[in-house]
């Protein structure tokens, strides 16, 4: 009796080249929210920080769904329901992100002096 070969492990070359871009570009929204924390002031400062935290969240949101809905091999038993679970994960987790992430920076950003 023999074991059938396993298949070569699934590359994340794309995942994680999505994700260091998303790095990036969450770099450059810190420079935004810092910049607006010095030179604005007032309802102007309020208003303008809601525009980086949301691009925060949706850079979040985006790379959480790069590697949270990956579809699951072929032969997996269950094919749907490990869809399915992937699916509520990521709706569930999408909405701490949005609703705790945003929640905890705006208010943070509002409060600094």
């Amino acid at each position: 009796m023999s074991n059938d070969p396993l298949p070569p492990p699934r590359s994340d070359r794309g995942r994680w080249a999505i994700t260091w871009a998303a790095v990036v570009m969450a770099a450059g929204c810190v420079v935004w929210i810092v910049s607006l924390l010095v030179g604005a002031s007032g309802m102007e400062r309020d208003l303008g920080l809601m525009f980086p935290f949301a691009a925060l969240d949706a850079l979040a949101i985006t790379v959480l769904g790069v590697w949270v809905l990956r579809p699951p091999g072929r032969e997996a038993v269950n094919f749907f329901g490990r869809w399915l679970g992937k699916v509520l994960l990521f709706f569930g987790l999408s909405a701490a992100v949005a609703i705790f992430l945003f929640g905890t920076c705006f208010t943070i950003g509002v409060a600094a002096p």
